[in-house]
């Protein structure tokens, strides 16, 4: 539902300009355009939209359902007052994630409550996911999403080096610009990450933290989602293309579940022990059809083997995944 939703908010803009002037210009064109006779009011309804996103549908496509409309809907009102402002239309339409006005942060929107309607969770968690990956500037796939998952405290002695080659072989294989590199704001395993990506990596490298907590990690930015750990877990077992594994506990188990059951490819580097070692009903992942080699696969869980080795192995499979 995400890439249809995001194919839909880029035939919005396609016309929106590099540059940020004009692209605020041409935004403001959109949003005259979509307020309907009559609404003075300065913000757009759900039914406004919704006639946007119908008049914005490519030819010979089908447009988005009602349901979908409300997801994007609510991925944009981030006022939450049921109506979109234009700093939350231009904020969402262009691809910066900088707001034209301080009171639009970087917020998603939130999730339901578990006591809600199935549907309604999903529909919540896909306009908090739609959020994020707009944030990042990956909203239409261009960017690979590579996630980063890991144990707080490492038990096995090759873990801080391995995750630590690992940063470094996907800054070679991987172009900057290509790809957005996601945390969850944690010490240990994400930690490492961020610290071992170049500085100029920061502007691809994003913490997703609980509201109110920073990741503190001084490289790259916090992104707030969800308002507890159980809610920025679920969206970010949802955000990525893409999610690296180094030992890890029962949250990394359960995130892993989530991202392999909706296609997410799932690197596990099982030598590491954990729940990237197949503990805490870690789910089964298979060799990427894009990995001709078996040996390269298999170089994740061979301890014997060296470090190097299965860092560049780890690295090799993430490229291979990328948007080329």
């Amino acid at each position: 539902m995400a890439a249809a939703l995001a194919a839909a908010a880029n035939a919005a803009t396609r016309e929106v300009a590099a540059n940020r002037q004009e692209q605020i210009a041409q935004v403001k064109r959109i949003f005259r355009e979509a307020r309907q006779y009559g609404n003075a009011s300065g913000s757009l309804s759900f039914k406004e939209v919704r006639a946007l996103l119908i008049r914005c549908t490519p030819k010979g496509e089908k447009p988005l359902s009602e349901a979908d409309v409300r997801t994007l809907f609510d991925a944009i009102d981030r006022s939450r007052n049921g109506r979109i402002e234009f700093e939350e239309f231009v904020n969402f339409l262009t691809d910066s994630g900088a707001g034209v006005s301080p009171a639009c942060d970087a917020c998603c929107p939130p999730l339901a409550a578990t006591t809600d309607p199935p549907a309604e969770q999903e529909r919540a968690l896909n306009a908090a996911v739609l959020f994020v990956r707009r944030q990042m500037g990956a909203l239409d796939k261009k960017k690979t999403v590579v996630c980063v998952l890991g144990s707080t405290k490492f038990s096995c002695p090759d873990t801080e080096e391995l995750i630590r080659l690992t940063a470094v072989e996907l800054q070679v294989l991987l172009p900057l610009g290509k790809v957005c590199f996601v945390t969850g704001g944690m010490p240990g395993a994400q930690q490492v990450f961020a610290a071992s990506c170049p500085s100029d990596v920061g502007t691809g490298m994003w913490h997703l933290v609980p509201q109110g907590l920073q990741s503190g990690f001084g490289a790259g930015t916090d992104l707030q989602a969800g308002t507890c750990m159980e809610e920025k877990q679920a969206i970010l077992a949802h955000v990525g293309d893409v999610y690296l594994t180094f030992e890890g506990g029962p949250g990394v188990a359960k995130e892993a579940r989530f991202a392999n059951a909706r296609g997410a490819v799932v690197i596990p580097l099982s030598r590491t022990g954990g729940a990237s070692g197949g503990m805490f009903d870690f789910p089964k992942v298979e060799i990427p059809r894009s990995i001709k080699d078996p040996e390269v696969w298999e170089l994740l869980s061979r301890s014997e083997a060296p470090i190097a080795h299965s860092a560049r192995a780890a690295a090799q499979i993430a490229a291979s995944m990328a948007v080329s």
